[in-house]
């Protein structure tokens, strides 16, 4: 449990002490979590199993701009924590299909009792049936979905105060599961692990995660209050060789512990990346490149004072008056793309250490930014800042958040599609889209062509709900490397924040939310898309093919083919019914042709084999 969860509404006064004396910008920073309690919840239904018309019951398909973007539910949820910050691997893809994992729970209370792993398995086209319960035959939380170079689609999840448990089957998509312990000589247990797949066979997996902390019951570790742990099974979690294991550099020496969910895992190949995000201490990357044998550390962040204790003091300045400093918001995420190649993004947060006596430390919750490392950066660079969204720059334009405990651009995921374009998705506060007492947060996708130098303007995703966009959509995670299109899940639900902690909302039927977009994405607005009939033939095709359309309602068809990474290939206009295109210029690759007439288009994707 992070550190100041439980105690973030003592800061007040120190706050309001510091922006004076630091002459803090509150258009800027955020101001302080507010405290002011809010009237009216019990109007709100107490659960939202009462508005079932507004909560699928099976999957069913939607899709916005001609296909370009389309969303399925695929299961739903009532505990709705699904991190308390960084978000695991919950989506994989692979030649079969993809499997995703959420935390489930199907009752109506706060004792989440039948809590599991929540599965759906789409087969390349659809996806199952929602679930109706757990996978496991006891209580778990905090899956990670991987699926094996042999075939084994696994589940790794805590159940508290013992070994973490591995649920599998052995082939992706059907087949009866199967239950083991991970071992560790660790006592009492692990909490919080994050897991994932790689090797030169992807037959090794790669777990993190850390010892129970003092807070939540536990005893120190190796003289770490929530020792960062690493395991490793080079034969798909039959036996494990490395179990254990405190990676150097991240020993007692320079850190005091590590809190739960602050850290992400990722592998392709041999190579194998961990990031580490703090809050007062280092954000760092661990790398190895030798399938978890031996590990470098590369830090983003340095934290200024080494194994720091709450309530020592910061004032690297000698002025007297406690420091202000930026770091991780803990939500950030690592991914190792398909040249091996590691990348790294993580939420900006404030924090400040004013109070020498009250034990606490104190957060800026209303903080934007999203930071971005890759291997060929000497320092992190800033992706994206404010998200302006009514036309007024000033954040405290907000009428109040959801407390998830992160950057107000946080909860950030990563991907990389085979054209070697990144993805970025993340969880953003909607200016101009409230309740009247918070604003609702949505998924935002950022895209890099060049390997991380330039990205394109943050685009919201989220589908309207037959026009409304009163939706709460967190924790996004991406399969991390996929093949054209970009693929995520979500969780979504009526009202900003949770019930689990932070607002402790009513109990909700939440649901989670499969997303599948095409990239380019096409336009930038919702507009009404172009109601011609156009077939394009044959698909694939060496380059030449025929386009048929109806000119019955249009004079004319102005077209654009773009590759992949945006880039305008080949223009024209078409006038008449049969039109021949011939793209044997271009290399072979996958391509979008943009209809387009009176300022609507349609999209359609070509292979030129």
């Amino acid at each position: 449990m992070r550190r100041y969860y439980t105690l973030l509404f003592t800061f007040l006064l120190a706050f309001s002490m510091s922006f004076g004396q630091n002459q803090v910008d509150l258009r800027n920073v955020s101001a302080p979590m507010p405290t002011k309690s809010y009237t009216g919840l019990e109007e709100m239904p107490l659960n939202y199993y009462q508005m079932s018309n507004q909560v699928a019951t099976k999957p069913t398909t939607f899709c916005k701009k001609d296909g370009g973007i389309c969303e399925t539910v695929i299961g739903t949820s009532t505990y709705d924590l699904q991190s308390n910050a960084a978000v695991q691997n919950r989506l994989v893809m692979t030649a079969n299909g993809m499997s995703a994992l959420w935390t489930f729970s199907d009752e109506n209370s706060t004792s989440w009792t039948d809590r599991g792993t929540g599965h759906n398995y789409q087969d390349g086209t659809n996806w199952g049936s929602f679930p109706t319960e757990r996978l496991e035959t006891v209580r778990v939380g905090w899956p990670s979905v991987g699926v094996t170079g042999g075939g084994r689609e696994f589940a790794i999840s805590h159940p508290g105060f013992t070994n973490i448990q591995m649920t599998y089957r052995d082939g992706q998509g059907s087949g009866a599961w199967s239950e083991l312990l991970i071992p560790t000589n660790v006592d009492p247990g692990l909490l919080w692990p994050r897991a994932t797949t790689g090797g030169a066979d992807n037959n090794s997996i790669h777990m993190v995660c850390v010892s129970t902390p003092v807070a939540n019951g536990g005893v120190e570790y190796e003289g770490l209050d929530g020792a960062l742990l690493y395991y490793r099974s080079q034969d798909q979690g039959d036996t494990w060789d490395i179990i254990d294991l405190q990676i150097p550099e991240i020993e007692n020496e320079n850190f005091i512990g590590f809190d739960g969910d602050t850290y992400s895992i990722a592998a392709n190949g041999n190579t194998v990346a961990i990031g580490v995000f703090g809050d007062f201490h280092d954000t760092f990357v661990l790398i190895s490149e030798d399938n978890g044998t031996t590990w470098a550390k590369t830090t983003m962040v340095d934290f200024p004072i080494d194994a720091y204790v709450v309530d020592t003091g910061i004032d690297i300045d000698m002025d007297g008056i406690a420091d202000t400093l930026d770091n991780s918001d803990g939500s950030g995420n690592v991914i190792v793309d398909y040249n091996g190649n590691v990348h790294c993004w993580y939420g900006n947060m404030r924090y400040l250490d004013a109070d020498l006596g009250d034990g606490n430390f104190s957060f800026f919750p209303f903080t934007s930014g999203v930071w971005y490392w890759n291997q060929s950066f000497q320092q992190p660079q800033q992706i994206v800042g404010e998200i302006d969204t009514d036309g007024d720059p000033d954040i405290l334009g907000y009428d109040d958040l959801g407390a998830y405990f992160v950057s107000v651009t946080g909860l950030v995921n990563g991907s990389q599609d085979l054209a070697g374009n990144l993805h970025l998705a993340f969880s953003s506060l909607r200016e101009d889209v409230s309740n009247g007492l918070q604003n609702y947060r949505h998924i935002y996708i950022t895209s890099s062509s060049d390997n991380g130098q330039t990205w394109t303007e943050p685009y919201d995703v989220t589908p309207e709900l037959d026009g409304d966009e009163t939706i709460e959509c967190v924790f996004p995670s991406m399969a991390p490397l996929v093949d054209d299109r970009i693929q995520l899940v979500f969780q979504r639900d009526f009202e900003p924040g949770l019930a689990v902690r932070g607002d402790m909302d009513p109990v909700d039927l939440n649901e989670i939310v499969h997303m599948d977009i095409a990239f380019p994405i096409v336009g930038l607005q919702e507009q009404p898309t172009l109601a011609t009939d156009i077939q394009v033939f044959p698909n694939p095709s060496n380059g030449l093919m025929t386009i048929n359309s109806d000119f019955s309602t249009i004079d004319h068809l102005n077209i654009n083919v773009i590759d992949l990474m945006g880039k305008s290939v080949f223009k024209d206009q078409i006038l008449r019914a049969n039109y021949t295109l011939d793209l044997n210029q271009l290399s072979a690759g996958a391509y979008y042709i943009i209809f387009e007439n009176g300022g609507l288009q349609k999209a359609e994707k070509i292979i030129i084999e």
